[in-house]
């Protein structure tokens, strides 16, 4: 268990939309201060939980960054699986950007109306948070940034004692990709292609690296990628690495 002050952080799903090079969606666990927390939740995040032997059942909130389905699609699989396996009981926060409304609910009820007319044994919502805000879990806090992206997108930045993690979603180089990033030991963001394309709102290594000197973390770790570019000076990490 990670005590506060201290980040445990393993990389689920670590791919874009389209799996290149065999990379699941994104998925991040982040573990602090006896809290585990989930960012984003792709499609193949169940399996990818049992692949590499993590128990997501143990969850204490999610936290989405935008509601794009390579982001979110695993929700009602993973929700299922605490209810009839896990037997879950305490409830369970799904934190997403404004306008989510009730997403999960939604989600849920698409793809498994039975499922979900009935109900299941313990509460889960959607609940809305916007730049500026700041949740409070105890041992960790979370303050929530706008990051630039075709939908409304969230970054968050997770602080715990004297650290400080921040991860942006899907997002081009913006003021609130700086901001957040300032003073963290780690930024986790999207490096999607090596030269911008025209109109895809997605970071490319070369605009990251131009950025790169306004960014004030410590080390900054690419995900969202195809996995074959050289993304040279930024770390990426594979599926399950720690």
């Amino acid at each position: 268990m990670t005590q506060s002050g201290q980040f445990r952080i393993q990389f689920l799903g670590t791919g874009n939309t389209w799996c290149d090079a065999g990379r699941a969606n994104q998925a991040i666990l982040v573990g602090t201060g006896g809290r585990n927390l989930l960012v984003d939740c792709g499609p193949n995040t169940l399996l990818q939980a049992k692949r590499f032997g993590v128990d997501l059942t143990t969850l204490d909130a999610i936290f989405l960054t935008h509601l794009h389905a390579d982001h979110t699609f695993g929700l009602p699989t993973l929700l299922l699986e605490m209810n009839f396996f896990h037997r879950r009981q305490r409830p369970l926060a799904i934190y997403a950007p404004p306008g989510s409304g009730n997403y999960a609910d939604r989600l849920l009820e698409m793809a498994y109306p039975d499922v979900f007319a009935q109900g299941l044994d313990y509460t889960f919502g959607t609940v809305e948070v916007g730049p500026s805000e700041h949740i409070d879990l105890g041992t960790c806090g979370v303050e929530v940034f706008e990051m630039d992206h075709s939908v409304v997108t969230n970054g968050y930045r997770f602080s715990s004692g004297n650290r400080a993690i921040a991860i942006s979603g899907d997002t081009i180089p913006c003021a609130g990709l700086i901001a957040m990033s300032q003073d963290t030991d780690l930024l986790i963001t999207e490096c999607s292609y090596p030269e911008s394309l025209p109109g895809v709102a997605h970071t490319s290594l070369t605009a990251l690296r131009a950025v790169a000197p306004e960014l004030g973390a410590q080390r900054i770790a690419v995900i969202h990628t195809d996995g074959v570019s050289d993304v040279a000076p930024f770390e990426q990490p594979n599926d399950g690495d720690i």
